[in-house]
Formats: C-alpha cells, structure tokens, sequence
C-alpha cells in the first residue's frame, strides 16, 4: 500500500511493507519534501488525498466485520459512521451503510443487532448486505446453488440459505477448499453490487441508470 496524503498537516507518501499477518505490517511515513520539524503525537490521523478529493461524492460505507457485534463494536461501528458521513462536503451528503457479514454458521444475533442499529442509525440508507439471496437475486447474477458440488466446510447452499446467511457457494473456498467461507468470491460480491446498485438507482442518484 502507497498512499499520498498529510500527516500533522505535513505532505508526504504513507507506504507499508509486504509482511503477512494481523499487526505485523510496518508503515513508514516519508515527507513530500523537507521542512521543519514537526510534532506528530500517537493516534495523529493520515489524510489520505484521494479521501480529501472525494468527499462531495456518493459514499459507500461498509464497516464493522472485525470490530466483533458486541455493545462496544456497535458504538465503535456507529462511531466511525457518523464520522465519515461528517466528513463529506456535499450540500445534501450522498451515501449508504452497509451491515456487517456473518460466516456460515456463527450466532446471528449479535449480527442482526448490528443491523437493527445501523438502520435506525441511517433510516433510508441501509443495505442489508448479510441478508440470504433471493431466488430473483440469485437468478441476476447467475449463481445456482449447490451447482460445485460438496463443500470443504461441510455445508450446502440450500442449507445456508435455509438458516439466514449468504450461501458457502458464494465465500472464498467454495472452488478451491482452501478459503475461509468468509470472505466472497466474485458470486458474493455480484450480490453486494447488485443490492448496492439498486439501492443507488431508488435514491434517484443517478436517473440515467436502468432499473435491473
């Protein structure tokens, strides 16, 4: 990752290195060009440019997965929300909140909380992104369920479907067996454009878009 932006106000490159796992990356901070020296306290956010030049644009806020569904995640989630919907410049702010992904199989209570809340939080500008696919959705991003076969997790698509979440054949691992049934493959995102693009044509955002 490289990115230009300002640090304590100063402008620079933000760059990080390529060592895998959680909290093992380092980020180095190099200035545009040099000056004087400048305070730069712990917790000092980076401003990236291509946040600063794209504030008065339609905004797509999907937070929240790693935070957890606990009361504290959720004012965390919350929190960071309101923040980016503050952050934007437009006259009249452009954006929609999407929920948060449960795997196959883990509690969904906690999830659906987060969802009561967030769409409370932004009446009107809500995706449902953890909510199983229809039969129509399903049919407009040509997914068949089951059509791979046996899963390495030991589920199946009718099941998953069955019990509330975003079937395994949409999750990274549904082709290959190695991945988390967490992560979506491109059938899983299909979905999410498809829920978010529909969302973006009721807003009349753009009237040009055809309904799909």
């Amino acid at each position: 990752l490289s990115l230009t932006g300002t640090l304590a106000g100063v402008p620079g490159t933000l760059s990080g290195n390529n060592v895998a796992g959680r909290g093992n990356a380092t980020y180095t901070f190099t200035r545009t060009s040099a000056g004087s020296v400048t305070a730069c306290p712990a917790g000092t956010p980076f401003i990236p440019d291509l946040g600063t030049a794209t504030r008065s644009r339609v905004q797509i806020f999907t937070y929240g997965r790693n935070d957890g569904t606990n009361s504290t995640a959720l004012n965390n989630i919350l929190a960071a929300l309101a923040a980016s919907v503050a952050h934007q410049t437009a006259y009249a702010p452009r954006y929609l909140v999407g929920g948060t992904l449960a795997s196959p199989g883990e509690s969904l209570a906690g999830f659906n909380a987060v969802r009561d809340a967030l769409a409370a939080a932004h009446p009107g500008r809500f995706v449902d992104l953890n909510a199983p696919p229809s039969v129509e959705e399903m049919a407009q991003i040509n997914f068949v369920p089951d059509s791979y076969g046996a899963y390495s997790n030991g589920r199946t698509d009718a099941g998953d479907i069955a019990a509330g979440y975003i079937p395994s054949g949409m999750r990274a691992g549904a082709t290959t067996g190695s991945g988390d049934f967490l992560h979506l493959n491109d059938f899983g995102y299909a979905l999410w454009a498809l829920r978010y693009y529909r969302a973006i044509v009721a807003m009349g955002w753009w009237p040009s878009l055809p309904t799909v």
